[in-house]
């Protein structure tokens, strides 16, 4: 009896230590992000009329992802003059799992317009269809007679209930007859780099 009354007395002075260890250890361990998760990869739908193609790559973070759009180059006043156009709609599904949930956006990007103009749009839909607008328009034109860089790098967050979104970002280029635009590196371009990340 006196054997068993020291062991449980050795046990009980083991086990709180354990006991207050793993609870300590469960406080300091680096919580998940909240709930903004991907839900499915991009998808994109694009269109050029004399124009090239965009090159497009992503990545995906831990906590939200990044997205690259080069427009290219397209045409110059030593060439023959032709009216062109080149869009891209990116779209991609995510959730947020539960309450809210602050999700920041970057938009950074270079671009050499003459009689030209490019438009971008940044924003996500609910399952209603809702529109919440999620970054600033940005809608940059320049005329024929001289070329203009336009460059910026816009940050903005908005804070999202619980739900499943699309999130979308469109860009459109267009170019008169006598235009250019120069959305590709090495300057005077750098393509579009979008990056999302939830808090």
């Amino acid at each position: 009896m006196r054997m068993y009354g020291a062991l449980k007395a050795i046990g009980g002075r083991l086990w709180k230590p354990l006991v207050g260890g793993a609870l300590a250890a469960a406080l300091l361990a680096p919580l998940p992000a909240l709930g903004f998760v991907f839900q499915a990869p991009w998808n994109f739908v694009t269109n050029q009329v004399a124009a090239p193609a965009p090159v497009i790559n992503s990545d995906d973070l831990n906590n939200g992802g990044i997205l690259n759009v080069d427009m290219g180059l397209n045409g110059s006043n030593d060439q023959a003059p032709v009216s062109s156009s080149s869009s891209v709609v990116a779209s991609r599904k995510f959730r947020i799992a539960q309450g809210s949930e602050l999700i920041n956006t970057f938009h950074g990007y270079e671009t050499l317009l003459q009689g030209a103009g490019l438009q971008v749009s940044v924003y996500v839909k609910d399952l209603r269809g809702r529109r919440v607008e999620i970054s600033p328009m940005v809608n940059n034109t320049a005329g024929v007679r001289f070329a203009r860089l336009f460059s910026d790098s816009i940050s903005s967050s908005r804070n999202l209930q619980a739900g499943d979104y699309t999130l979308f970002v469109q860009l459109r280029y267009r170019k008169n007859r006598q235009g250019l635009w120069d959305n590709s590196s090495p300057r005077p371009g750098s393509p579009h780099r979008f990056m999302f990340t939830g808090i």
